[in-house]
């Protein structure tokens, strides 16, 4: 395991950027709970993590004429800021292809700190 940061230091609904061995990886805090991604996107190797956070919206196809019933699904993504591709903050799946996907690391809380499993 190694050490990353303190909880405290990253916020709900936030994520920070860390170089850990040699390697950029983004460590978010969603609804308390620490998600970990690979901060390059598939797409053009972008600088993922530093885009934006979003929920996921849903929605039901209704009958023809009428609006979708959208709903906010409880999931979030992170949207590439180079060219839009977005990914599940907790799979690492593209929101659009399951055949694409960043790596993810385990996190692991310990007396409030941060840790990576590598």
């Amino acid at each position: 395991m190694i050490e990353v940061c303190g909880v405290e230091e990253i916020n709900q609904g936030e994520k920070k950027i860390f170089k850990v061995k040699g390697v950029e990886i983004g460590i978010f805090n969603i609804e308390g709970e620490f998600y970990a991604l690979l901060n390059s996107c598939c797409h053009q190797r972008g600088p993922v993590c530093t885009g934006d956070i979003k929920e996921k919206i849903g929605g039901d196809i209704p009958q023809n004429g009428k609006l979708p019933d959208e709903y906010y699904t409880g999931e979030y993504v992170v949207i590439c800021p180079w060219h839009g591709w977005s990914y599940d903050i907790k799979t690492g799946g593209h929101a659009g292809d399951p055949d694409i996907k960043i790596q993810t690391y385990k996190t692991i809380i310990e007396d409030q700190i941060v840790y990576l499993d590598l």
